[in-house]
Formats: structure tokens, sequence, C-alpha cells
């Protein structure tokens, strides 16, 4: 299996949290990720959000396959994050699915 990710890349499970990726095992099917951006919660059947699953600075296994890219459009192209490259300038970023 192609491990997707590195160390140090922002990923993202539902597109309103950020995580950075600390570790990954062997095999690449888990990750050991922090949150640095707090997820809104679970969307409720009545339109309010519940208690966000992560708090910034938690860190947590979890399963890679959960996980994809996070990424900002500047000037409406997508960029990846990742600590070793940095986020592109904030001048008219928007993060993906936002408004």
């Amino acid at each position: 299996m192609a491990v997707p990710f590195k160390v140090g890349d922002i990923v993202t499970r539902d597109g309103t949290d950020l995580q950075k990726i600390i570790e990954i095992n062997d095999v690449g099917d888990l990750i050991l990720v922090e949150c640095v951006k707090e997820p809104l919660g679970y969307l409720n059947d009545d339109g309010s959000r519940g208690t966000p699953w992560c708090a910034i600075g938690e860190q947590e296994w979890n399963l890679s396959r959960r996980y994809e890219h996070a990424g900002t459009l500047v000037d409406g192209l997508a960029h990846p994050l990742s600590c070793e490259t940095g986020p592109p300038p904030f001048a008219g970023m928007r993060a993906l699915g936002q408004p």
C-alpha cells in the first residue's frame, strides 16, 4: 500500500478540522494526528452542531483512510498544506468547502 501522507502534512476528516500528522506506522494505515483547528462538530438533524470531537493540541491514532489532505484556494487554485512548505500567503485564501 502506498503511503499517501508524510509526517508534517496537514489533513482533515470533514473539511472543518485541521490535523497535523505527527507519526505514521510502518504500513501507513495508522497515523498519529494532532488537532490544530477544532472541527465544527457533527451536524445534527435540526441543523445545529454537536460538540467538536477534538480540541486544539489533542492527539489521537486513527485510520489514515479517514483523512484527506487539507488544502486552500488561493486565487482559485488548490494548494496542499504541509509543515515543510508552509501554507501559501493568507491574502485571498479560504478553506476548501467554505464560502
